[in-house]
């Protein structure tokens, strides 16, 4: 017999124990980072193609968070993500090959509200979204004198975010976070401190 089903029942059997390690009052903030960089998935499946060399750096999260309740919680989200692609064309009329560049870097700053639920003690499991601004502009730079610079004319400033984790104790006030969700990554995780 498959043990899933008592697992389930333990599990719920402690949600429904009541307590919470979110208490109200607590701050937490938290540093991590997430994968994948969403940008390298757009941009992966014509890589061989246009065999151009791509870099990135994050996402990376960082978050402050307080308890206004036992199950309520409001915070402050700051996500950042970056890129570079580069590339080679040619130009058969001039006989050359010219450099091509795409760089792009997005923050965002998000007001966020979190609902956290009954768990067992050392472990915090929440769900929440958030609104907030995000900057970021892709610009093309190339030395072909006919194509020298383009920059992205508008960029939506509104960001939004939605994910589910939860928090477990090491050893209080350390915790390790994981997250999924839409957050300029779809899995991210890190550490927590409760302050």
């Amino acid at each position: 017999m498959s043990s899933f089903p008592l697992k389930t029942l333990f599990f719920a059997a402690l949600c429904l124990a009541g307590h919470y390690s979110f208490n109200k009052g607590d701050w937490f903030v938290s540093a991590g980072a997430g994968f994948p960089n969403q940008n390298g998935l757009l941009l992966r499946p014509v890589r061989k193609e246009l065999n151009f060399e791509y870099k990135g750096s994050g996402p990376f999260h960082f978050k402050a968070e307080y308890a206004i309740l036992d199950n309520l919680g409001v915070g402050i989200s700051y996500n950042r993500v970056a890129f570079e692609a580069s590339w080679k064309v040619n130009n058969p009329d001039l006989a050359k090959a010219f450099d091509y560049r795409l760089t792009y870097a997005s923050n965002s700053l998000i007001i966020r509200l979190n609902g956290h639920y009954p768990a067992a003690p050392g472990l915090d499991i929440y769900g929440g979204f958030g609104v907030g601004l995000k900057t970021g502009r892709p610009k093309l730079v190339s030395d072909d004198p006919a194509k020298k610079s383009w920059t992205f004319p508008f960029t939506f400033p509104l960001g939004a975010e939605a994910t589910a984790g939860a928090r477990i104790r090491l050893a209080d006030p350390l915790y390790i976070y994981v997250e999924a969700g839409l957050a300029k990554s779809f899995v991210q995780g890190g550490l927590s401190l409760r302050i």
